[in-house]
């Protein structure tokens, strides 16, 4: 919000908001996707329900990672 200008700073707050909601959106769907295709897989409730958090969570911590190291190889300005 800093580096927007003065007379931006509204637009600048709402396409923020936009790609937070998207974001949240988006990663939902994939823990939720990530989630019900390793509990399909399971045998059994009780073995496929610790197994499905476990790979969304490390789904999760994967695109995470991802991200990090894209953000710390960018450009510096």
């Amino acid at each position: 919000m800093g580096a927007a200008p003065v007379h931006r700073q509204g637009i600048a707050s709402g396409v923020l908001a936009s790609a937070r909601n998207v974001g949240m959106v988006l990663g939902v769907g994939y823990a939720g996707a990530v989630f019900t295709t390793v509990l399909a897989r399971a045998t059994t409730p009780t073995e496929g329900i610790p197994a499905a958090v476990r790979a969304s969570l490390l789904a999760a911590s994967g695109l995470a990672v991802i991200g990090t190291l894209l953000s710390a190889l960018r450009p510096k300005r």
